[in-house]
């Protein structure tokens, strides 16, 4: 079994994902060959998951990319860092899974779901840490609503519009072992995939259609931070089991 911590908790439903497309926002695909979201890289070792909570660590990573202005990014990132371990705990209570409930028993770090999650931000915002507190969640970090891509087009259309994408995917044992290509890291190219290990939530931030690729921002201890993962293996593993949530504000909404 991986020594990587999972636990994206993929619904067996998809009938939100239809009733919330991407898609109803009506927006123009990208004309742009490559967005690059740039992100406080410098936060890396701060978002590093110790719990099953991939789904709110990814979360961190969407919310400091759609709230901070790049100057602050560049120079002061710790101004930005949020509490995803707060976050995790309030998405397992309003998750619907009973077994994942007592966030105090670390027999319950069952992980949770990018819905509940992006619920709390919706509802509540999210925790500021500065200076190694926690603040009270502040609704001004949150969103007005969050809906589902579903094809590379759309998620295209999130990153150029400057939101980041959080996927939540099954990931089969080759996922797991990165390959070094043009200097670049990638996950996905080896095959057989093998069989699935866990469900896992990240951060895309950056697409390129030269590489016909997406960026991922990783949570995993002794991994690389980023990784490109092809169009052809992301729609693969949507197909398989998977969720691309993108949260938007009223401005994005129109």
């Amino acid at each position: 079994m991986t020594k990587y911590l999972f636990g994206c908790r993929l619904s067996e439903q998809k009938d939100w994902a239809d009733k919330y497309p991407f898609r109803l926002l009506g927006i123009t695909p990208p004309k742009e060959d490559e967005v690059d979201l740039k992100f406080p890289y410098q936060l890396a070792n701060k978002m590093k998951q110790v719990r099953s909570s991939c789904a709110a660590h990814a979360l961190g990573w969407v919310t400091m990319i759609n709230n901070m202005p790049r100057p602050i990014r560049e120079q002061n990132p710790k101004s930005y860092l949020f509490d995803n371990e707060w976050m995790y705990d309030e998405a397992r209570l309003g998750d619907g899974y009973p077994d994942n409930d007592d966030i105090d028993d670390p027999r319950c770090d069952l992980g949770t779901a990018i819905w509940s999650a992006m619920n709390v931000l919706m509802k509540k915002g999210h925790r500021q840490i500065l200076r190694d507190k926690s603040l009270k969640p502040n609704i001004k970090w949150g969103i007005d609503g969050y809906y589902w891509c579903q094809t590379i087009t759309e998620m295209e259309t999130a990153i150029s519009l400057g939101r980041p994408i959080e996927f939540g995917l099954a990931i089969p044992e080759a996922l797991i072992q990165w390959e070094v290509i043009n200097d670049e890291y990638w996950i996905g190219e080896k095959k057989p995939w093998g069989n699935i290990v866990g469900s896992h939530a990240m951060c895309c931030n950056r697409y390129s259609r030269s590489r016909q690729a997406f960026q991922l921002i990783h949570t995993w201890y002794d991994f690389p931070l980023r990784t490109w993962i092809s169009y052809k293996t992301v729609e693969a593993l949507m197909k398989l089991a998977g969720e691309a949530c993108v949260g938007v504000d009223k401005a994005a909404m129109g």
